[in-house]
């Protein structure tokens, strides 16, 4: 089984997705000085603590158990940013690029 082609949780269409993640890249750039990779991205297992999960756009995430929205990367810091809706732009849930096994890009990225 392949990754899937982009979408945004909640999105009517491809062109609401794209506009609701160009969004949310913006606001976490703005409010964060971040500079965030162009990669999209589907899935990351990483670890907390000695439990491993996963954190993947349009399920709950083990830990927040709220819908990922997305999920961004930050080189510069070294760091992904898991987006859900209470857990957006401003507070973002973390997590470090150590502590992450496997990464998913959503299909053609």
């Amino acid at each position: 089984m392949g990754s899937p082609k982009f979408f945004v949780p909640g999105a009517s269409n491809d062109e609401e997705a794209l506009r609701i993640y160009g969004r949310l890249k913006n606001r976490l750039a703005e409010t964060s000085d971040a500079k965030l990779a162009g990669d999209r991205i589907f899935r990351i297992i990483h670890r907390v603590g000695q439990t491993t999960m996963a954190a993947e756009v349009g399920r709950p995430h083990p830990h927040a158990g709220r819908t990922v929205v997305a999920i961004l990367f930050e080189p510069q810091r070294n760091r992904f940013h898991v987006c859900t809706p209470t857990r957006g732009v401003k507070s973002t849930i973390p997590v470090r690029r150590e502590d992450v096994d496997a990464v998913e890009l959503f299909e053609g990225d």
